[in-house]
Parts: structure tokens; sequence; C-alpha cells
């Protein structure tokens, strides 16, 4: 009896090191961000105005941070691998959105992406994960996405989406959910 105790407080314990670790990379995710990022290197500190790209940044290390104290505790996880149901999909979207920009190209055109009735410029496009599974297309201006992302469109992790060619030239892509 006296063992079996002492085995659900161990338990107990671990779950409460778990939910712990869990609670707090919910916590940073749920957090408002002042809008700001000081870096600070051997020159000195410079504050400036953040981007998504800080945000997403941001979520990044803390996810590491979070796999590495899941790991401390025993849990082994990948910090890159993050349950897309929909991964294929979206990687198919992501093509095809890719080779409406590039057909437009050729043609010295800019492809224009219709997503919930906003019409958005685009030569190339990028994919990302994000932590929570779902994906993040950036449509952008240009050869490499640098400071010109259009916009970020997130496609969620459960849903499946479609492109339809929207006048038949193969340059203006309109993007819908399905589910």
């Amino acid at each position: 009896m006296k063992k079996e105790r002492e085995m659900e407080l161990m338990l107990n314990g671990f779950k409460m090191e778990v939910k712990g670790i869990l609670q707090n990379f919910n916590e940073i995710m749920n957090a408002t961000f002042s809008g700001t990022v000081t870096i600070t290197s051997n020159e000195g500190s410079k504050t400036r105005k953040s981007t998504p790209y800080d945000t997403i940044d941001f979520y990044q290390s803390e996810w590491c941070n979070t796999v590495e104290s899941l790991s401390e505790i025993g849990i082994e996880l990948e910090e890159d691998m993050v349950p897309i149901l929909e991964k294929e999909n979206h990687t198919k979207v992501y093509e095809e959105l890719q080779r409406y920009a590039s057909i437009a190209k050729s043609d010295g055109a800019i492809s224009y992406l219709e997503y919930n009735d906003v019409q958005i410029p685009y030569t190339n496009i990028c994919m990302e994960d994000n932590v929570e599974g779902n994906t993040i297309l950036i449509p952008f201006l240009g050869e490499s996405m640098g400071n010109d992302p259009q916009a970020f469109i997130l496609l969620k992790k459960n849903s499946k989406y479609k492109v339809i060619d929207k006048t038949g030239d193969m340059e203006q892509p309109l993007l819908v959910e399905i589910n």
C-alpha cells in the first residue's frame, strides 16, 4: 500500500511538472507584446518597431525552451515536429501558388492572389509552419522575402484549401477553404 502511494505521489508530481511547463508556454503564446524590440550587441542597444518575424522568432525560441524543459524531465520531442493533419494539402496549395507566380513572372506580370475578398499582389511566396501546427503562407514582391511581405495567410491545421484559377489566365488565383 505504501509503495502504491509513493507511485501515485510521483506520478502526480510528474503531471504537475508537465502541466506547469505547458501552462508557461500557453501564457507566452497568449501574451500581448509591446510592439517594440530591443536588440543588444557589443555596439550597444537599438530599439525598433517589432515585425511579425520578431513574434514568430520569439515563439519559435520559446517552443525550443519548452521542448528543452520537457526533455529535462524525460519527455523527448522533436522541436520541429508539429502534427499537421492537412500538411499535404497545404503543400499542394503552396506549390500551386508558386506556379501561378512563376507563370505571371514569365509573362512579365504580377500574380494577384485573392483570399477572403482581398487582392494580394505577389511575385514569390514562402511557406512556414507555426508552433500550433498551422501553416503560414507569405506572398511577397521581389526575389527574396526581405522586407516586403504582402500578407501573412494562416492555413488552419485541420482545414483543406483549394486554389481556383479565377480569370483563366493562370495569373489570378483564388484561395478558398473547403472544410
